[in-house]
């Protein structure tokens, strides 16, 4: 999923960083779903698919904060 982020696209800065923070998040409960279904089933693929969903959402969250936390110290 791509942000446009200018003069043309509507969207702000903030309004993208937002954007980004929302989407691991999602990754992480989808995660979460299919682990639980995978584990309920007996279906090790749905659950092993699963937990590397939710790794992935919270890898993204992280590089979410850790971005904010630069964009702070330099100013922006």
């Amino acid at each position: 999923m791509s942000v446009l982020v200018g003069p043309r696209s509507g969207a702000t800065e903030r309004t993208a960083i937002a954007m980004h923070r929302e989407h691991p998040k999602m990754k992480q409960v989808r995660g979460k779903m299919k682990e639980t279904l995978g584990k309920a089933l007996g279906d090790n693929s749905l659950r092993r698919s699963g937990r590397r969903e939710q790794v992935r959402g919270k890898a993204q969250e992280m590089t979410a904060r850790a971005t904010d936390q630069v964009r702070k110290r330099i100013g922006h």
